[in-house]
C-alpha cells in the first residue's frame, strides 16, 4: 500500500501474456483488461492532537517515559515497533521462474502503522518462485501421404508436454510455436489428370499494320483447376506470342512536280503531298507520320541562261567612217 496507515492505492503489473510468455498488449482485449491499481485500508492513522503533542516534545527520549507507555511514539526503533508481514501472493508464473510480494509495515503494540522500526530486520517484500519447467511443444514422424500422385496430405501427432513427458492441454503451450501437424505432399501431377489451358488471344497490338498478339495459358486439373505450370511440364508448352496484322496504314502520297519556277538557271518548284489511306482516299493528315512526310519543295535547274553585252568601237573611227561615207 502507498501509506501506512489511513486510506492509500495499491498497484500491481499487468502484462498480456500467451501462455505464461509475455506478448504484446495489443493481443490481448483492451476491455478486459484487468485494474492496475486499487484502494488499500492500512490502521488508521493517529489523532492530530496525539500527534501535536508528539511533536511538541524534545527530541530524543521523553523525560519521564513512564508517562509514555511504549516507545511508538517516538522515532526510535524499540520492542514495540514491529514488522508486520501479509500472506505471499500468487507466483508471477505457473513455470520457469517468477516472483512473489508481500506486504510488509511496521505497527505498534496497538498496531497502528508507523515508521519507526529498525530497517536492518525488515523481513523480504519479495522472492523467487519457481514451479518447473515450462512445457513444451513435441512431435512425432510423419505418417504416410493420402495420396501418391496429385496432392495428397500428411499428418503427425504435436502435442504439448512437461520435460517429464507428462501430456498436457494444448493452450498450456505457445500455440503461436506449434509446429504443424499436416502438410501437403506429392504435389506432381497424375499422368493424364492434368493440360494446358488456352485462354482467348488479345487484340493486336497495333491498330494499324505488322503487329503481335499475347494471350495467357494455365496447366489445369480435369477438374479445371489451376495449379502449378511445372505440373504440365511433361506435355507440349503452347506458345503465347504470335504475329498480327492489322488494317493497311495511312501513308504519305505526292502529286508531280509543277514547273521550274524560272525558264533558265537555278529556280524551285512545289508539288502537292497528302495523308491518303488505300481504299479511302485523301484523310487527316495528323494519321500519318509527320516525320515521314515527304518534301513539297525542292530546287530545280533548266539550261545555262544566254548571256548578250554591246560591243562598241573608239569615238574617233567611228567619225572617219560616216565623213568617208559622206564623200
Amino acid at each position: 500500500c502507498s501509506v501506512t496507515c489511513g486510506v492509500g492505492r495499491a498497484t500491481r503489473q499487468v502484462v498480456c501474456s500467451n501462455y505464461h510468455q509475455p506478448v504484446d498488449q495489443s493481443f490481448c482485449d483492451p476491455d478486459e483488461r484487468p485494474s492496475a491499481e486499487q484502494e488499500c485500508n492500512t490502521a488508521p492513522c493517529p489523532s492530530a492532537y496525539n500527534r501535536q503533542h508528539i511533536y511538541e516534545q524534545p527530541y530524543g527520549y521523553p523525560q519521564d517515559p513512564g508517562h509514555h507507555p511504549g516507545h511508538s511514539s517516538w522515532n526510535v526503533p524499540s520492542a514495540d515497533n514491529q514488522w508486520r508481514t501479509g500472506p505471499w501472493g500468487a507466483c508471477s508464473s505457473t513455470c520457469a521462474g517468477g516472483f512473489q510480494r508481500r506486504v510488509v509495515v511496521c505497527q505498534d503494540a496497538d498496531g497502528r502503522s508507523n515508521s519507526y522500526c529498525d530497517e536492518r530486520v525488515k523481513p523480504a517484500e519479495s522472492k523467487s518462485c519457481d514451479s518447473g519447467p515450462c512445457p513444451l511443444w513435441n512431435y512425432g514422424v510423419w505418417r504416410e501421404c493420402t495420396q501418391t500422385c496429385g496432392g495428397g496430405r500428411k499428418t503427425r501427432l504435436v502435442v504439448c508436454q512437461r520435460p517429464s513427458g507428462q501430456r498436457l492441454n494444448d493452450y498450456n503451450c505457445d500455440i503461436l510455436d506449434k509446429p504443424p501437424d499436416m502438410e501437403q505432399c506429392n504435389l506432381q501431377s497424375c499422368p493424364g489428370s492434368t493440360s494446358w489451358h488456352r485462354r482467348p488471344w488479345k487484340p493486336c497490338s497495333v491498330s494499324c499494320g505488322r503487329g503481335t498478339k499475347q494471350r495467357e495459358i494455365a496447366c489445369v486439373f480435369q477438374n479445371q483447376t489451376q495449379i502449378e505450370d511445372t505440373h504440365c511440364s511433361h506435355l507440349p508448352r503452347p506458345r503465347t506470342q504470335k504475329a498480327c496484322r492489322a488494317q493497311g496504314c495511312p501513308a504519305w502520297k505526292a502529286n508531280t512536280w509543277r514547273e521550274c519556277s524560272v525558264t533558265c538557271g537555278s529556280g524551285v518548284q512545289e508539288r502537292d503531298v497528302y495523308c491518303r489511306l488505300k481504299g479511302s482516299g485523301q484523310v487527316r493528315e495528323d494519321l500519318c507520320n509527320p516525320l515521314l512526310r515527304l518534301a513539297s519543295v525542292q530546287v530545280c535547274h533548266t539550261a545555262e541562261c544566254t548571256h548578250y553585252s554591246w560591243a562598241v568601237a573608239e569615238w574617233e573611227q567611228y567619225l572617219l567612217l560616216q565623213l568617208q561615207l559622206q564623200v
